[in-house]
């Protein structure tokens, strides 16, 4: 009996042995990504954000956007939402009156088909005024097949088994690289929600925009490290630049669909082409033929958007709005400062955006600016 016992006691030391070093290697990754703020749920987010308090959140090993942007709708109500992709998140809330309850719902969908799934989870009655409509151009792509799969997933939330499965051997990575660091992560401001958030000071604001941070530092270099591989892209059909000369029959349904519906809904809508830097415009200018259908989207959905009593604007190129060159992030980010612009022309011309702000204020900001980034503070 005793012979029993110490072959199962001598069983346990030795097993207990082997998994002390996988306790330790996964305790580490464990400790980076629960200390962070990387397990922090999107309810918790967004009581924090709505209830005022400042806060950063931008995750580094999950991407839950379309979901937090959708909740944040929900449980927020603003009268007026910003929607579409990462194009439209330099919309700021102090474009707006102070008293105007605005969201920037960027990042709540990925292609044309996700806006009926979005309006869908608004319950009646929730429904925000007016969508600013950031339609991407490559929406209307027929040979752009990006995201496809993703629609049944676009508005949930990874659990914290599966966001730490996914991601602690790149945790390890990442620290090699140098990506993060410990100090920083133990020293991290009560406001930043996020690996992403504590280390490049980069995520949401309350507001549902988004902070660009340590890469404002690279936005007074030349244009060519911003547009670097774009024309590679426009050349090669990458992704997003895919050659077509027709427009995506589908896109137009689902834009019809959820335009009437909006309408049915008494939500006014006012669309806009998102700009490309000028040079990466030009380039596209340049193989028309290529890209024949960019080039007939602005008479193509002028005319459904006016069926409904609504209007679509085309700011694709950069220069359309008035911003200098170096107003972009990249080939495809305009900056806060570039969406000033486009605002304020949005403004100029919609009386429903005329009444919930000040444009002569906003000049008067935006010429008194030196940055090529943001006219208003960085702060979230």
């Amino acid at each position: 009996m005793k012979r029993v016992d110490l072959k199962i006691k001598s069983f346990i030391i030795k097993g207990a042995l082997l998994f002390i070093p996988i306790i330790v290697i996964m305790g580490f990754s464990y400790f980076v990504i629960s200390y962070s703020g990387e397990f922090t749920t999107v309810n918790e987010v967004i009581d924090k954000q709505k209830n005022s308090e400042i806060i950063l959140y931008g995750l580094a090993y999950s991407d839950p956007t379309p979901y937090y942007k959708l909740k944040s709708v929900i449980d927020r109500n603003p009268r007026i939402i910003a929607l579409g992709t990462s194009r439209v998140m330099q919309f700021r809330s102090e474009f707006f009156l102070a008293n105007t309850d605005f969201y920037n719902a960027g990042g709540g969908v990925r292609r044309v088909e996700n806006l009926n799934l979005f309006l869908d989870n608004i319950p009646s009655g929730k429904e925000p005024e007016i969508i600013i409509l950031g339609l991407d151009q490559n929406f209307f792509n027929p040979n752009w097949k990006d995201f496809l799969e993703e629609n049944n997933k676009l508005y949930t939330f990874s659990k914290r088994i599966d966001i730490f499965s996914n991601s602690w051997r790149k945790i390890y990575f990442d620290y090699y690289n140098g990506k993060f660091s410990i100090n920083k992560i133990l020293e991290k401001e009560n406001g930043s929600i996020g690996l992403n958030a504590i280390m490049n000071n980069r995520g949401f604001r309350n507001d549902g925009s988004y902070e660009y941070g340590n890469l404002i530092n690279e936005f007074n270099s030349d244009n060519n490290s911003k547009l670097k591989g774009y024309f590679s892209l426009i050349k090669n059909e990458g992704s997003r630049f895919e050659y077509s000369n027709k427009i995506s029959d589908n896109s137009l349904y689902e834009l019809d669909r959820f335009l009437r519906r909006c309408k049915e809904r008494n939500i006014y809508v006012i669309g806009f082409l998102p700009p490309y830097a000028h040079e990466i415009y030009l380039e596209i200018e340049r193989m028309k033929i290529e890209y024949e259908y960019f080039f007939e989207l602005e008479p193509t959905l002028n005319p459904i958007f006016k069926k409904y009593g609504y209007n679509i604007y085309n700011f694709s190129d950069l220069n359309s709005t008035g911003a200098d060159a170096c107003e972009v992030i990249d080939g495809t980010h305009a900056s806060d400062k570039a969406y000033l612009r486009l605002f304020i022309l949005l403004a100029e011309n919609e009386e429903a955006l005329k009444n919930e702000t000040n444009i002569s204020r906003l000049k008067f900001e935006l010429n008194n600016s030196n940055s090529c980034y943001s006219v208003f503070t960085h702060n979230h």
